[in-house]
């Protein structure tokens, strides 16, 4: 995944983007400055990741570096050498497609993306960069699993910004605490009640960045593009 970058030109003294760009073709304009505004980042983003037809799905997540991702999919490794006898058949979450959901947008229609990202920029204002560490190995749901995923700690930071976007983004809040966690695979049919909470031992890693994603549902399971980068302070 590549950060989305503005290559257009701006005119100087001008109240409107360049004509060059997808922002200035879709008439939006603001007063003159040296670099584009964040409404019109987002709005080149959108259009560049493809997004133009109705309904998108939209989740705001955070991607492990490489390392990381691959120690914890190792985590199944084991699992499934202690387990070789019974554990039920499960499909591991594709190496790049690892990540911390912060917030499940839902289906959007093709006018509301602009609007998504502008908040998910105002939410991350203020919110520092943290660092974010692998707890244990669990089971989700607890009663009916269907999932493997790595619990994580969840510094006050990310706490802020997933209140915020709740607050700014969730048509109805759900009202459940919020559990930070990667998915690291998904059984074919329901996975094990009794198994144990694994404790894992793999470095901490930096979070210096959330992105808004597109996911496009597919028959072999769902495709993740990047929409946009947003930093963190």
């Amino acid at each position: 995944m590549r950060s989305r970058t503005w290559r257009g030109t701006y005119a100087t003294g001008t109240t409107r983007c360049s004509s060059s760009s997808p922002a200035a073709a879709a008439g939006f304009s603001h007063p003159a400055r040296a670099k584009p505004c964040r409404a019109c980042q987002v709005r080149r983003a959108v259009q560049e990741c493809g997004v133009r037809t109705a309904p998108v799905r939209l989740f705001i997540g955070i991607y492990p570096p490489r390392e990381a991702a691959q120690a914890m999919l190792a985590s199944l490794d084991e699992l499934a050498r202690d387990r070789s006898k019974d554990l039920p058949t499960f499909r591991p979450t594709p190496l790049e497609q690892v990540h911390l959901t912060v917030h499940f947008v839902g289906t959007v229609g093709k006018g509301e993306v602009d609007g998504v990202g502008q908040s998910l920029a105002r939410a991350v204002s203020g919110i520092s960069a943290c660092e974010l560490r692998a707890v244990k190995l669990v089971a989700l749901p607890p009663r009916q699993p269907r999932v493997l995923a790595v619990e994580t700690t969840l510094p006050a930071g990310l706490r802020e910004l997933q209140r915020r976007l709740v607050t700014r983004l969730a048509s109805k809040p759900s009202g459940r605490v919020y559990l930070p966690h990667i998915t690291v695979c998904r059984f074919k049919g329901r996975g094990p009640q009794d198994l144990q909470e694994r404790a894992l031992d793999i470095p901490g890693f930096a979070v210096t960045e959330v992105c808004l994603m597109r996911s496009v549902l597919r028959p072999e399971g769902a495709e993740h593009r990047l929409v946009e980068r947003f930093s963190l302070g």
